[in-house]
């Protein structure tokens, strides 16, 4: 690495946060080589949160509904898995409730 990286960390917040608790000996494993791909990288950061955000959301439903472990399903596809669900507790429940009045 060629260019000061404490100067351009300040511009990229999500690449400084992953460096937080690396050794900064380590960086120069982690950066790229020139300051011009740090954008790139910045962006990256970002997609690979917000696709680990969503992770967590679909395994957290796939637990609450009783659901098969698949954690790199969509979320589309888990909530209308989830709304399924629902629907046959649903009907299970008034069954069972209607049962009870008679």
């Amino acid at each position: 690495m060629k260019y000061d990286v404490k100067k351009y960390l300040s511009h990229y917040p999500n690449v400084k946060a992953m460096l937080e608790d690396i050794p900064q000996e380590l960086w120069e494993l982690f950066l790229p080589e020139s300051e011009g791909d740090l954008p790139d990288m910045e962006a990256n950061v970002m997609a690979f949160k917000a696709r680990a955000n969503e992770r967590e959301q679909i395994m957290a439903l796939q637990k609450l509904c009783g659901l098969e472990f698949r954690p790199n399903e969509e979320l589309k596809t888990t909530e209308a898995k989830v709304r399924i669900q629902g629907i046959k507790q649903r009907k299970i429940y008034e069954q069972f409730r209607n049962r009870d009045d008679d």
